[in-house]
């Protein structure tokens, strides 16, 4: 798979969710849900998006740093705002690759910051996973909502799910 090939499947996945939200409504995207500890849907949504855009303007700077998210509220609670969001970051991912720098804090007694170097094609990877486990966790909100009828039976499952789920199928 070359550079546009990950960001096809990077824009392949904001899709699944571009196509959900235009399903719900405001109420629905803001609905507290029990089993995800309180959390919504648009909260999970906001935070997929931020990540995004950390690495986009990681690209620019040379230096990505995910805890460094702008926490946009607007994202979780409007779902235009994160539709567009969706579609600008939809536009800009297909850049070459490069080497950058990823930093991550961890707490272990103190607080310790570390950093190492990485590449843009390495953390769109990153994010086409870390999107599919929060479209999973949507997955779950839309069950307890009662809205299974909105999603794809593939939506929230990696591709290698998907694939071993074909494979035992035709094995039967």
């Amino acid at each position: 798979m070359n550079n546009e090939g990950i960001a096809l499947k990077a824009r392949k996945m904001l899709d699944q969710l571009s196509v959900l939200l235009k399903r719900l409504t405001d109420q629905q995207y803001g609905t507290a849900v029990e089993h995800l500890n309180g959390s919504t849907i648009g909260e999970h949504t906001r935070h997929v998006l931020e990540m995004f855009d950390e690495l986009l303007i990681g690209y620019t700077s040379g230096t990505v740093c995910y805890e460094n998210r702008n926490r946009d509220m607007e994202l979780q609670t409007v779902r235009t705002s994160a539709l567009a969001r969706i579609d600008r970051i939809a536009r800009e991912l297909n850049r070459e690759n490069k080497d950058i720098v990823l930093t991550q804090s961890f707490i272990d007694g103190e607080t310790s910051s570390y950093s190492l170097t990485t590449n843009y094609l390495r953390e769109i990877v990153y994010n086409i996973e870390h999107t599919v486990h929060h479209l999973a966790l949507i997955r779950v909100a839309i069950a307890e909502l009662g809205l299974n009828q909105l999603i794809d039976p593939e939506f929230g499952y990696a591709d290698s799910t998907i694939l071993h789920k074909k494979q035992q199928e035709s094995a039967r």
